[in-house]
């Protein structure tokens, strides 16, 4: 273990200055205080437009400085916070940097956006057909957080409505072979 003048506190890390223009950081343990962090790293950076925050678990304590840490980043584009655990508060302030950032497209279901959804689609379809393996405790509960994040209230038009069915059909399918799978044995999946 480093001693504790070695050690770095997630505080301690120096401002986001990558020439990346796409993050994903997708269903993992980033929480509130984790985002916290990422937001003020935001403040300086000049070439992220495009953060996926999928399934984190960040809540409404988690998004309080958002606005005003994305009032001084002017490149992010798109911030995608699907499938985290806002209520009324961090709906309240998430609907704040909307207001304050209308070219920022901020998006908190999967429905919401068409091409998120193609990429999403995309993205399972690689699964299938490069047959990669995957841990698969985190891919069932990938599925299921992205399964709960496709309801359709019958509000849905199409072509948003045709890419959630066959997107929920591509999760069943690898819902079904990861469950069919031996305990032990790698996972690897055959798309038919």
């Amino acid at each position: 273990m480093p001693s504790t003048s070695t050690r770095k506190k997630i505080t301690d890390v120096p401002p986001i200055r990558s020439s990346c223009p796409e993050a994903s950081v997708l269903v993992n343990k980033l929480g509130s205080n984790g985002a916290k962090h990422l937001w003020t790293a935001l403040e300086t950076n000049r070439s992220l437009k495009i953060l996926h925050l999928y399934g984190n678990s960040i809540k409404d304590e988690g998004v309080e400085n958002l606005a005003q840490s994305l009032w001084k980043n002017c490149s992010l584009q798109l911030l995608n916070l699907c499938a985290n655990k806002f209520g009324n508060a961090g709906i309240q302030n998430i609907e704040e940097v909307k207001r304050h950032r209308p070219d920022l497209q901020v998006v908190l279901k999967m429905t919401e956006s068409k091409e998120l959804l193609d990429e999403v689609i995309e993205m399972v379809e690689e699964v299938f057909s490069e047959q990669h393996a995957f841990d698969k405790k985190w891919l069932l509960k990938t599925i299921q957080t992205a399964k709960k994040d496709l309801y359709d209230d019958g509000n849905l038009r199409e072509p948003v409505r045709g890419k959630v069915i066959k997107l929920k059909k591509l999760l069943r399918k690898v819902e079904d072979q990861f469950q069919a799978q031996e305990p032990g044995k790698d996972c690897k999946l055959k798309f038919t």
